[in-house]
């Protein structure tokens, strides 16, 4: 009995000895994850306490005004607002929290409140244009209301306002030097259609009585007085031509035709039917690229053409001209190049050929106006695009020119030939 009872007791204080070590190891375990859970509440605070201070920050320097509000009563009660907010006001923050948010900032668009709060109660961003009253003056700003608590309890948002006076005010000046330029630019216009006009009758005058001079006085002129007369004539002709040049030239924006998609084969085909006198005379060949569609003004490409291609005519030096006609992809464009075998030029006279009145040739190799490039570089930048010209003396020049592209060109019917292309598209000889 008494080794029973023994036992009993040992087993007993052993089974509560196990208890006991499981209770401390259940505290300790119940210690440690509430210092776990401590650790990362504190973790939690500390990053919203980050949080915090990083939107206060951005809030109080942003560049624009900004307000938090909330609708009381019906009414967009500002809690606080930032220092831009003050400037534009002239009122601090403390001065202008619980008041209505259209007191402190009066605008002129009337409806602009009601229509703040539509917005905001279906939470919905609200953008627009709106008209200041401030202490200096009116300004212009973009008005941005941004809800970001819509409840039973009521809205709250952010309203920003960004200041767009100076850009309103310069888009303003812009807009008046624009309509300025554009009512010089007709009048400048009217000029010279009445110059052109006015001085073609005395210049037709002149070369009249000039002729009449000749006819009349015939017998008793000597070759000197002709040689004279015909000078003069010339000279007249000449300026004539300069006249209607320099008019075609003031019109190249004011009178041209709309920008269309537009057939550069077929514009190149009836201005070679045009020069078909000039090729015949002179035993020109001309090659032709396969030609894409483009958008361009019909009869300004067609100039472009005539101009470039009676100028390799005439530049040909002594051996029947060579010229291609090429074009080739380049990005959203289409690089035109008109490649001749002629006398070439100096590639210091590169630029100033596009000049008015300008030219790389003398008289004695044909030089005429100077104006025909000119009016050529100022219908490609109508066009948006670029004209330059690549060459050296006696060996060729090569005129390039861009021009937009259209969404048709991607079909293979208007691709450019391959550059292993054994023959061009077409020839005139």
């Amino acid at each position: 009995m008494i080794l029973f009872q023994a036992i009993f007791v040992a087993l007993v204080g052993g089974t509560a000895g196990i208890l006991v070590g499981f209770e401390t190891a259940r505290r300790k375990r119940s210690i440690a994850d509430l210092e776990e859970t401590t650790s990362e509440l504190e973790a939690i605070e500390d990053e919203i306490r980050t949080e915090k201070q990083r939107f206060e920050s951005l809030f109080q320097n942003a560049p624009s005004a900004a307000a938090d509000i909330q609708y009381t009563d019906g009414e967009p009660t500002i809690d606080r607002a930032n220092t831009v907010f003050e400037e534009l006001v002239d009122h601090t923050s403390a001065d202008a929290q619980g008041k209505n948010l259209f007191e402190v900032v009066p605008l002129q668009e009337t409806e602009t409140e009601a229509a703040v709060a539509a917005h905001v109660a279906d939470n919905e961003i609200y953008r627009d244009e709106v008209t200041v009253d401030r202490p200096d003056g009116r300004g212009h700003y973009k008005l941005r209301v941004i809800p970001y608590e819509v409840g039973k309890e009521g809205e709250r948002a952010f309203a920003l306002y960004t200041d767009v006076t100076e850009l309103r005010r310069t888009q303003q000046e812009l807009a008046e030097s624009v309509d300025q330029l554009e009512a010089s630019n007709e009048r400048l216009e009217q000029f010279a259609y009445a110059v052109s006009h006015d001085l073609q009758e005395p210049l037709r005058m002149v070369s009249s009585y000039l002729q009449l001079l000749e006819d009349r006085y015939r017998d008793e002129l000597d070759e000197d007085a002709e040689e004279f007369i015909d000078y003069a004539v010339d000279g007249a002709e000449r300026m004539r031509a300069m006249i209607e040049n320099l008019l075609e030239y003031s019109r190249v924006t004011t009178r041209g035709e709309p920008l269309e998609p537009t057939d550069a084969a077929a514009v190149l085909d009836n201005v070679l039917t045009d020069l078909e006198p000039r090729i015949e005379e002179t035993d020109a060949t001309i090659t032709v690229d396969e030609l894409p569609t483009v958008i361009a003004d019909g009869d300004q490409l067609a100039q472009v053409f005539r101009n470039l291609l009676s100028n390799a005519l005439k530049y040909s030096g002594d051996e029947p001209p060579r010229v291609h006609v090429g074009v080739e992809r380049d990005g959203d464009e289409w690089r035109f190049a008109i490649a001749d075998q002629g006398i070439g030029l100096d590639p210091e006279q590169s630029e100033q050929i596009f000049d008015v009145f300008e030219t790389a040739h003398t008289s004695e190799e044909g030089s005429d106006s100077g104006i025909g490039l000119a009016l050529c570089q100022r219908i490609i930048e109508r066009h948006g695009g670029k004209i330059w010209v690549d060459s050296e003396p006696g060996e060729g020049a090569t005129f390039y020119f861009t021009l937009p592209r259209t969404e048709a060109q991607e079909s293979e019917r208007t691709r450019p030939p391959r550059a292993d292309s054994e023959e061009p598209s077409d020839s005139r000889a």
